[in-house]
């Protein structure tokens, strides 16, 4: 190995280390008074808060197929998924990093409801922005399922 190389690699950690502090998985919104727990200052995961003009039984009903089905190379596949009484709790694996994946259905005044998703990284500081595009793809996919 020469010593360009390593120089090269080393430039690489560095990079991808400074990348990873601001494409991280900012919180969305810090909703204090909704039913999932708000996001810690850690650039490690994305909550978000959605209306749609669909009532709660078949938003929730797309959302556990949606949950159940989603796998990408970039954010990981759902290793288990538990129905719970207003939505989904999940685990989605990306490699050898594990996330936890809320999500929470209650109507709103209109006859719609009000989707609420977490998606956090168990450890370390930053997810290089997985939980932000996980929430975001699994939005866009009850969207499409909704029609």
């Amino acid at each position: 190995m020469t010593k360009r190389t390593v120089l090269l690699g080393l430039a690489g950690v560095a990079g991808a280390m400074v990348l990873s502090r601001q494409l991280g998985s900012r919180p969305e919104a810090a909703y204090g008074d909704g039913p999932l727990a708000p996001c810690p200052s850690d650039p490690n995961c994305a909550l978000v808060r959605v209306r749609l003009a669909a009532p709660t039984e078949r938003v929730e009903a797309a959302a556990l197929a949606v949950v159940r089905t989603h796998q990408t190379w970039r954010t990981g596949r759902a290793t288990s998924v538990t129905p719970t009484a207003s939505g989904v709790e999940a685990t989605f694996t990306v490699g050898p990093f594990v996330d936890r994946f809320a999500l929470t259905v209650e109507p709103d005044d209109a006859g719609g409801s009000v989707l609420w998703i977490r998606s956090a990284a168990q450890q370390g500081r930053s997810d290089l922005g997985v939980n932000r595009a996980r929430v975001r793809g699994i939005v866009d996919r009850i969207r499409t399922e909704l029609g």
